[in-house]
């Protein structure tokens, strides 16, 4: 049996030197995305049937034997239909693209999501197309918001990403287009043959120049924060908030929630990549995140991106406490762990937060560190819950039928 102290991979960790205040950090996040629109979101997004906060989940067993004060698990794998965190940011920006459309051909006012899924406008949006480049959960959200709201999509996945979410896609509707390359060269085919077709790209990258429909896509994914804000109305709140990160989409908008809400009693806050694509923690001291190039498969899908958003690397560059990477061949023994010990069965890109506690808990010097101690209250982000059950039975050996 797996334990959390022989669990295998490694972590690395860089304190942030460049760190700055709640003070400090307001105004440049108010640059980035205003209150405003994370309020507006909010508001469209509750209103929506399908729309439940995700749960916080006490990792009692964990905790103890990493000998913290508290540990819980903020569990998107929860969040229906899609099972991820994408249930949000997604279908908000799809639904953003489709009212200003809507207004644009009309000369209407821009309708409410309730107006356009009724059916007000849907031969106008039948005729309409969103795309993107996805490695999985991106694009079965965006196949899921096509579907719920009239219109059509087509994702676009690089060639390793598992037989198991490609058909996943499939049957949620999309047209599925499978491309050689990196994430980031899959990008470019998509925003490609979106301008050649007429499409609107709906991506959290704004490889495309429209830099508005990531910051929709942010404010969607800022609930998570705003979610976890209301899970402690009083004292004591959490001391550590650790987050995945691919593009910085999801990290940023936890992050300004937390500052927003908390000012100098926010948490210290720890976005985590995976080794492969560990833009971040690479990018020391720079004014833009450093690009890589990911030609291999990652088993943590969903933070395959290969670069931070330039929207988010100004603020997780100043408001994060430190950068980790952490290394994938210990995902199948923390998928196993974390079955075993509490009774969890949830995605690959989870274990991101998951080891990187283990192996930080561990390791005295990452401790001291990151400042982990038996009075430490300890939030892990889980991105996703299993969207390939196949994999997920390869990897752990445990059925899920």
């Amino acid at each position: 049996m797996t334990t959390a102290k022989s669990l295998g991979g490694r972590l690395a960790y860089r304190p942030n030197l460049e760190r700055a205040d709640a003070q400090q950090l307001l105004p440049i996040f108010d640059s980035i995305l205003p209150q405003s629109s994370v309020d507006a979101a909010a508001e469209e997004i509750r209103s929506w049937e399908a729309y439940e906060a995700s749960p916080l989940i006490p990792l009692d067993q964990l905790c103890h034997e990493l000998d913290l004060g508290r540990l819980w698990l903020k569990h998107e794998g929860d969040r229906q239909p899609t099972k991820s965190y994408k249930m949000l940011g997604t279908p908000y920006g799809v639904y953003r693209y489709l009212a200003q459309e809507i207004h644009r051909r009309t000369g209407l006012p821009e309708p409410s999501s309730k107006d356009i899924i009724d059916g007000g406008f849907r031969d106008l949006v039948a005729g309409l197309t969103v795309a993107s480049a996805t490695d999985g959960n991106h694009g079965f959200a965006l196949a899921w918001s096509a579907k719920h709201f009239g219109c059509r999509a087509v994702v676009f996945v690089p060639s390793w990403v598992s037989p198991g979410r490609i058909q996943r896609l499939k049957q949620a509707g999309a047209q599925v287009e499978v491309v050689d390359g990196d994430y980031l060269a899959v990008d470019k085919v998509a925003a490609d043959a979106a301008a050649q077709e007429n499409w609107k790209i709906v991506s959290a990258l704004a490889s495309t120049g429209d830099t508005e429909t990531p910051l929709d896509i942010m404010a969607g994914y800022s609930l998570v924060g705003r979610e976890l804000v209301e899970a402690f109305p009083g004292t004591p709140k959490p001391t550590h908030v650790f987050v995945p990160c691919g593009a910085g989409i999801l990290a940023i908008g936890v992050c300004m929630e937390l500052v927003r809400a908390w000012g100098k009693q926010a948490p210290d806050f720890f976005p985590v990549e995976a080794e492969p694509t560990a833009s971040m923690f690479r990018s020391k001291g720079l004014e833009s995140p450093v690009v890589l190039q990911v030609d291999d498969e990652v088993v943590m899908g969903g933070l395959a991106c290969g670069s931070t958003s330039f929207q988010t690397w100004p603020g997780l560059r100043y408001a994060s406490t430190g950068f980790s990477s952490v290394s994938e061949d210990g995902v199948a023994d923390a998928l196993s762990l974390l079955k075993e010990k509490e009774g969890i069965i949830t995605g690959e890109t989870t274990m991101s937060t998951v080891m990187t506690i283990i192996h930080a808990a561990h390791d005295p010097a990452t401790r001291r560190l990151m400042g982990l101690d038996q009075s430490s209250r300890v939030v892990i982000v889980g991105t996703e819950g299993v969207v390939d059950p196949e994999r997920y039975e390869v990897l752990t050996g445990i059925g899920l039928s």
